[in-house]
C-alpha cells in the first residue's frame, strides 16, 4: 500500500508539471499581447514582436521606453515561477526512472538536485526583472538552464540504463543538441546591437524555452505513462487474487 501511495504521488507531481506547461504558454501569449511595445534596438514600436522581442521583455516591469508594464510583468512572472515550482516537485521523480531496474539510482539521486536547482533559478528569474538587476538576472538564467542541461544529460544516461522507451529518450538527444546550438549562438552569435543580430537572437530564445517547456512536459508524460501502467497491473494482480 505504501508503494502504491507513492506511485500516486509520483503521478501528482507529472500531472502538475503538464499542466503548469500548458499554463505558462497560455499565461506569456496573454502577456505578449497585454506588453505596451518597444526593444532592445527601437523605444517606439508597439505591441509584442515576436522575432524582436526578448521573453525576458515581458517581465520588466517598465519597458525600453520607460512605461510601466504591470500586466504582462505579472503574468510572466506567474507562469515562470510556476514552471520552476513545477520543476523542482517534478525532480522527485528522476528516481522513478531506476525504478524500472534499479541502475544507476545514484545518477537519478544527482539528477534531482540539478532538477531543484534549475527550478529555484527559474524561480529567481521571475522575481529579478531584467529592468531592475540585469546582472542577476542573467546570472539566474545561466543557473537555470545550466542545471535543467545536467538533469537531462543524467536523466537521459538513466533511461538508457533501464532501458526506457526510445520515444522518450530522442526528445532528450533534440533537446541537448538545441540547447548546445544556443550556447554556440550566445558566445558566437551576431551582434544584438544590429536589428538582424536581434532578430537571431530573440527568435533562438523563443526555440530554446518552448524546446524546455516541451522536453520537460513529454518526460512527465513518460514517466507518468509508466506509473500508471505498473499501477494498472497491480490492481489487475489484486483483482485476481482476491477472485
Amino acid at each position: 500500500m505504501e508503494l502504491a501511495r507513492r506511485e500516486r504521488r509520483a503521478v501528482l507531481r507529472c500531472d502538475i508539471l503538464l499542466v503548469v506547461a500548458i499554463a505558462f504558454i497560455i499565461l506569456t501569449s496573454i502577456a505578449m499581447a497585454a506588453y505596451p511595445g518597444s526593444n532592445h534596438l527601437n523605444h517606439t514600436t508597439h505591441g509584442y514582436s515576436f522575432t524582436t522581442n526578448f521573453f525576458s521583455d515581458l517581465g520588466a516591469t517598465r519597458t525600453y521606453a520607460k512605461h510601466l508594464s504591470v500586466a504582462s510583468a505579472v503574468l510572466f512572472m506567474i507562469a515562470l515561477a510556476a514552471v520552476g515550482g513545477a520543476i523542482v516537485v517534478f525532480s522527485f521523480n528522476a528516481a522513478v526512472v531506476a525504478w524500472k531496474e534499479e541502475r544507476l539510482r545514484r545518477a537519478c539521486m544527482v539528477a534531482t538536485a540539478c532538477g531543484i536547482v534549475s527550478g529555484l533559478g527559474f524561480i529567481c528569474i521571475a522575481g529579478t526583472p531584467e529592468n531592475v538587476s540585469d546582472t542577476m538576472h542573467v546570472l539566474f538564467v545561466q543557473i537555470a538552464f545550466g542545471f535543467l542541461l545536467l538533469f537531462v544529460i543524467l536523466l537521459t544516461a538513466a533511461q538508457i540504463a533501464n532501458h526506457w522507451p526510445r520515444i522518450y529518450l530522442v526528445p532528450n538527444f533534440l533537446y541537448m543538441v538545441i540547447l548546445a546550438a544556443y550556447v554556440v549562438l550566445l558566445f558566437f552569435g551576431p551582434n544584438v546591437e544590429t536589428l538582424h543580430g536581434l532578430e537571431i537572437h530573440a527568435i533562438g530564445q523563443k526555440i530554446i524555452v518552448y524546446s524546455s517547456i516541451i522536453n520537460v512536459a513529454l518526460q512527465a508524460f513518460g514517466v507518468r505513462r509508466y506509473l500508471l501502467n505498473k499501477l494498472s497491473g497491480k490492481a489487475e494482480v489484486g483483482a485476481a487474487l482476491g477472485s
